[in-house]
């Protein structure tokens, strides 16, 4: 089946590249895929936990608060 007629050229058009890693987020969607897939409640309660530790150490002081900002 052809939903759409494409070009018959041999191009290859690259949009973006990525040089270094990308952030990942964790999500509703993919917290459910990986509890599917096995991972424990307890491991996103701890990146929860470390997350909010590292926001609350951003507070602490201007020089905490710079970093993080950075």
């Amino acid at each position: 089946m052809i939903k759409y007629e494409g070009s018959t050229s041999n191009d290859l058009e690259i949009c973006g590249a990525s040089y270094k890693p990308l952030r990942m987020f964790l999500n509703r969607k993919l917290i459910k895929l990986l509890e599917d897939m096995g991972v424990s409640l307890q491991f996103f309660l701890d990146c929860l936990e470390e997350e909010v530790q590292r926001l609350r150490m951003a507070l602490d002081n201007a020089y905490n608060a710079s970093y993080f900002l950075s």
